[in-house]
């Protein structure tokens, strides 16, 4: 399940500083910490004992190598366990061929030596710990290569030996493939999850379209595809009209129904690449990509003649006041979003400080008539 808008730049992925903030702890990575761990410490086991038994084997002589093989065997596991508290995200891949390159090492010592068939206990956990690993595919790969090295190195003794050492390592694959398949439904519960929470931190609850954080999050990634493509961005701030004034006449229902009207009018009046979003109670904003001064004017007087096809109450018609300010990121050019939407907002309360109801543009270096638009604002709470 991914979050996807209709507004959005691209399709994010849900992984982020966004998400991340919310899920401070990745679930899926402390479980296959644990499983790895797990592994690790099982085939450690295993190897202690497959050492012991070479060490104090009376009835077979065992080459120096093979006893060489088994202590760099367990000093690559001891490795590969702190490497895995150390960092899980960096040495997860090379631990995983590491620790079955130990596999293919001691096979090759064993071919050398002469068959020993006590090493067989090696091969279950190398198994169940290379499917949960590896996944379906690196994993069923190294089983095979384990169950026709043991089919090659099984078929001088009895059937009942051939049999029980088949059996318990492909044993070991299904509990492998059953921890993997478990481990992959909570992976993906998991994603779900941080999902929905991004979802719920991103999303206005009344007008279902994106609130600040979203806005500023894209907006964000526009600048820098402006600033690489060398286009226009461009910012309209938004204010619905006496707005106060429809609240205390009409009650906040109706308030809330216009809020979500005049949200889904500009959902859209926009393109699949632009952005909108709530910035704050009766106040929206858009953000445009590849958009002249012209064309946002263009776009803002048609929104401004759209809103006024929402009544308020039969009679009256809803009207808006909005500021405009484009202008093109210049390269290397950090963006700072809040004191660019400033700009487009102070060209809002200028188009109320000049009547409401029109769309006005900021140009760099123009001075507004503050006096007006302090007499404006107040007006607006």
């Amino acid at each position: 399940m991914k979050t996807e808008f209709k507004n959005s730049f691209y399709s994010k992925e849900i992984i982020c500083p966004g998400k991340g903030e919310i899920s401070n702890v990745n679930l899926i990575d402390r479980f296959r910490y644990r499983m790895l761990s797990l592994s690790i410490m099982l085939t450690f086991v295993v190897m202690v004992i497959v050492l012991f038994l070479h060490l104090f084997s009376y009835h077979v002589p065992v080459d120096r190598r093979i006893l060489i093989c088994d202590f760099l065997s367990l000093a690559a596991l001891l490795l590969s366990y702190r490497l895995v508290q150390i960092d899980i995200h960096r040495w997860y891949i090379p631990i995983f061929y590491v620790n079955y390159a130990i596999l293919i090492t001691l096979v090759a010592f064993v071919y050398l030596q002469g068959f020993n068939h006590l090493v067989l206990v090696w091969y279950p956990p190398i198994v169940m710990s290379a499917v949960i690993l590896g996944g379906i595919s690196a994993g069923f790969f190294i089983a095979v290569i384990t169950l026709l090295l043991t089919l090659t190195l099984t078929v001088s003794l009895s059937t009942e030996t051939y049999i029980s050492t088949l059996l318990s390592i492909g044993g070991s694959g299904v509990f492998g493939g059953v921890i993997y398949a478990i481990m992959q439904k909570f992976s993906q519960e998991n994603e779900a999850l941080k999902d929905h929470f991004y979802h719920l931190a991103t999303i206005d609850s009344l007008t279902r379209i994106g609130n600040r954080r979203y806005f500023f999050e894209r907006c964000g990634e526009m600048y820098t595809m402006a600033q690489r493509k060398k286009r226009f961005l461009t910012f309209l701030y938004i204010d619905i009209d006496n707005f106060k004034k429809i609240n205390d006449t009409y009650e906040h229902t109706k308030g809330d129904e216009i809020l979500q009207d005049f949200a889904r009018l500009l959902s859209d009046s926009i393109r699949k690449y632009d952005t909108v979003g709530r910035i704050g109670g009766e106040e929206f904003a858009l953000c445009l990509y590849d958009t002249t001064p012209e064309n946002a004017l263009s776009i803002a007087e048609k929104i401004r003649k759209s809103a006024q096809t929402i009544t308020i109450n039969g009679t009256q018609h809803l009207t808006v006041s909005i500021g405009v300010y484009s202008f093109q990121p210049r390269p290397g050019e950090l963006p700072n979003l809040t004191q660019i939407l400033k700009y487009a907002d102070r060209a809002m309360y200028e188009a109320k400080a000049k009547g409401k109801n029109r769309v006005e543009i900021y140009h760099p270096g123009k001075e507004l008539n503050e006096e007006a638009l302090s007499r404006t604002a107040p007006s607006e709470t």
